[in-house]
């Protein structure tokens, strides 16, 4: 993972679920239950000024999402009371070193209102006059109680509660701004989305994803490799190489490819592996796919060409192994993260590698076998002057008829995807060569070795579709093999390729290659989204305790003056 992917994947440790709504409450009143024992708060005070307040707003909050249709789950609205709650506790606290007690009070608690606001604003999206209004529940059921107190500093209250709100209003349009001047789209309505598809996986949240990237994205013409082995009866498997990415996360954009193209095509014994591609290459929704699945369909339909293979062979390219084999004069290149660690491969050198055998070969087939698993490890890119492959080319000879089997084994895990296990065994003589496909985010590091080691073939090679749809939580990018038994995932292996040598046949082969444009992230795209990032998130840190200064001096010097 590039840094700059690192840095976009670190801020997902700033999200946590909150806590039910009992838990919330409690938290509440333990907070409350101590500052009436250690400030000798009056019962009558406890009760107007602290406890009518924090559920009247909790109730108004619930209408209003109600009435707005908003997901916001009461969980969420009790966690943003209590949050707020404790804000103003220590400004009322801090306050009564130079206050009064009702003069610290409504200084500490007009401080709820900005809280509230920023919330509001990042979950309210276009409907950010609900925000205001949402904001103010709070104040204004202290206001609205206060007036049954004599001497109720009612102008400063209400003065402070404003100053507070443009203290939310100027930190919220602060920290957005540079996404806003860089992409001219507001980042809230993303952050919103995202929470609320974590946590209710709406097709209106994802619809909202995908817009937000398909404006930072721009069209861009990449290759779709199909190539289809077919015998008596029709298709028997077809391994498809779309040069997209399958990110960035649940079934947001290209993610969940494998799944999405078998239900538009209506097959299920598609292999569509990991290609030479970063996240550089994600693409923006459901109608890049439909442009993959229509290629993918006329190379479905068309008939064979070819009818023989060659035996598998290893080389290396530099320090970087890899994996060649011919099937009549198409040629499939893996490339293996085995002794070079790397995760990913730039979609550059998948292209010169295309480039470079098309001299050769009608059509290439370059995928990344993603299995090996390292936080550290970086994208691959290969200057195009040191891929040779004169050497291994010298070696190779699709010289047997190819007889082939296929098989695809359901998992249920967490850590593999739904297209499962799937392995495709070819027989070139008396040589099984087994080629196993894992619906998932990469494979952990070892657990690779171990598939080869146990699987019962001559020849053994583990690949990962690299479905982000695993990683649905953002908690982590939750490898084959993280949150399940490797025993388990072995065993399954070993079943899936015994089925797929169990019904080994001879079959033909055809390949095609359709440029499709899609709807891409540009190349250096997750750079420039982390350096906008990580300007906003700077900004963010530094005027959050700015502004909140700035509003209480200023609601202070409102309160001393106006008391």
């Amino acid at each position: 993972m590039a840094s700059e992917e690192k840095y976009i994947a670190s801020l997902r440790k700033h999200l946590f679920k909150t806590p039910n709504p009992g838990v919330g409450v409690g938290i509440y009143l333990v907070i409350l239950t101590l500052a009436i024992i250690t400030i000798h708060i009056s019962y009558k005070d406890t009760v107007f000024l602290f406890v009518i307040p924090f559920f009247a707003a909790i109730g108004a909050d619930y209408l209003t999402i109600k009435f707005l249709g908003i997901y916001f789950p009461v969980s969420r609205i009790v966690s943003l009371n209590v949050l707020a709650f404790i804000i103003a506790m220590i400004m009322f606290l801090i306050s009564l070193i130079f206050f009064p007690f009702y003069m610290a009070f409504y200084l500490g608690f007009s401080t709820m209102i900005d809280i509230r606001y920023v919330v509001y604003r990042a979950f309210f999206g276009e409907r950010k006059r609900y925000s205001i209004l949402a904001s103010t529940y709070y104040n204004g059921a202290v206001f609205a109680i206060s007036l049954l107190y004599p001497g109720f500093p009612a102008i400063p209250y209400i003065l402070a509660s404003i100053a507070f709100l443009l203290v939310g209003y100027t930190y919220m349009s602060t920290t957005t701004a540079p996404f806003i001047e860089e992409y001219n789209t507001d980042p809230l309505i993303f952050i919103s989305s995202f929470v609320n598809y974590l946590g209710e996986f709406k097709k209106e949240d994802e619809s909202r994803i995908n817009d937000f990237f398909y404006e930072m994205y721009e069209y861009r013409e990449v290759p779709v490799t199909t190539l289809v082995f077919r015998n008596d009866k029709g298709v028997k498997a077809a391994f498809v190489a779309p040069y997209m990415h399958p990110g960035p996360f649940g079934t947001i954009g290209g993610s969940d490819i494998p799944n999405k193209l078998e239900k538009m095509i209506g097959e299920s014994n598609l292999m569509v592996f990991h290609t030479t591609t970063t996240h550089d290459n994600n693409i923006a929704n459901d109608e890049d796919v439909k442009k993959i699945a229509e290629a993918v369909k006329k190379a479905l339909n068309e008939m064979c060409k070819y009818d023989t293979m060659s035996d598998l062979y290893r080389f290396k390219i530099g320090e970087v192994s890899a994996a060649i084999q011919v099937f009549g004069n198409y040629t499939l290149v893996a490339l293996i993260p085995e002794k070079a660690d790397f995760d990913d491969v730039e979609l550059e050198t998948g292209l010169a590698i295309i480039e470079k055998l098309n001299n050769f070969y009608e059509e290439v087939m370059p995928i990344d076998a993603h299995n090996c698993f390292d936080e550290g490890a970086t994208p691959l890119q290969i200057p195009k002057e040191d891929i040779y492959f004169e050497k291994v080319l010298k070696e190779i000879q699709a010289n047997k008829k190819i007889r082939m089997g296929f098989y695809r084994m359901d998992f249920s895990g967490k850590s593999i995807g739904p297209g499962g296990i799937r392995a495709a065994v070819f027989e070139y003589g008396s040589k099984k060569i087994a080629y196993i496909l894992v619906d998932g985010n990469n494979i952990k590091k070892g657990l690779r070795d171990r598939i080869r080691k146990e699987v019962e073939a001559d020849e053994v090679e583990v690949f990962s579709t690299d479905n982000h749809v695993v990683n649905v939580s953002m908690v982590d990018l939750n490898p084959v093999g993280q949150r399940d038994s490797w025993d388990d995932i072995v065993n399954a292996c070993r079943k899936t390729v015994k089925n797929a040598t169990d019904n080994m046949e001879d079959v033909c082969v055809y390949a095609h290659t359709e440029k499709v444009r899609l709807r891409m992230a540009s190349h250096g795209n997750m750079k420039k989204i982390a350096a906008v990032t990580k300007e906003g998130v700077k900004r963010a840190t530094i005027m959050a305790p700015v502004l909140l200064a700035s509003g209480y001096i200023i609601s202070a010097i409102l309160f001393y003056l106006l008391q």
